[in-house]
């Protein structure tokens, strides 16, 4: 981290902005600042302008005629299938391997009423038991696969906000270099004036005169 209080991490997320141009300029000042002292975001910087140049040499290709329409077109349309599905009542998976062996298990006692062999009537238990099982098989996979997934998608969301507050911590500097620029260009206010200090005005002694006239009397008597 550089005396402005840019890091290795933040100043990469601002290179590809940077080099397109759209980065704010206080932004990119304190990211050139960190790029001149720190070699390894100097040569990732390097090699991403090899990179972006590059692949602005390739001629741009033009998308081919009536494929917005399309798109959209299919959009909708996955859009209406969904929401068909998610209206469409479903039976959830345990309910259907009891009625699964429900079903299987009426047919045993079916066919063991008409005399069927216990041979058969084994068979169809076993395969009962094998259809059951691999039903619980497929609910626990689909139970794991969606912690996985739920797992993941806390993990992407974590990544999102830290990226939020690094954007927030951005903004929130950005606007103290505003500020500070503000503050230097505006005139500073002209000194006050200072208080005249306030004259005292002595009193006549009235006792001390009037000793003086008396020693005037005396003298003259």
């Amino acid at each position: 981290m550089t005396a402005n209080g840019l890091d290795c991490a933040r100043a990469e997320e601002l290179l590809s902005d940077h080099l397109e141009g759209v980065l704010d300029p206080l932004l990119a000042r304190e990211l050139e600042d960190h790029v001149r002292s720190c070699a390894a975001c100097r040569g990732l910087r390097e090699a991403l302008v090899e990179v972006v140049e590059a692949l602005r040499s390739y001629p741009t290709v033009e998308p081919a005629a009536g494929l917005a329409a399309r798109v959209a077109r299919a959009a909708i349309l996955h859009a209406q299938q969904r929401r068909t599905a998610a209206f469409a009542p479903r039976m959830p998976s345990w309910l259907q391997a009891v009625a699964a062996g429900l079903s299987i298990l009426t047919t045993v006692g079916i066919l063991v009423a008409q005399g069927g062999t216990a041979r058969a009537a084994g068979r169809l238990v076993e395969r009962t038991t094998s259809a059951g099982t691999y039903v619980l098989e497929k609910k626990d996979r689909l139970l794991e696969d969606f912690r996985i997934l739920r797992v993941v998608v806390g993990a992407a969301i974590e990544g999102r906000l830290d990226r939020v507050s690094d954007r927030v911590e951005d903004y929130r500097r950005l606007l103290e270099r505003r500020r500070e620029t503000e503050q230097q260009r505006l005139p500073s206010p002209p000194p006050r004036p200072q208080p005249e200090p306030e004259k005292k005005t002595s009193l006549p002694n009235s006792t001390g005169s009037r000793h003086v006239e008396r020693d005037v009397k005396r003298s003259n008597q």
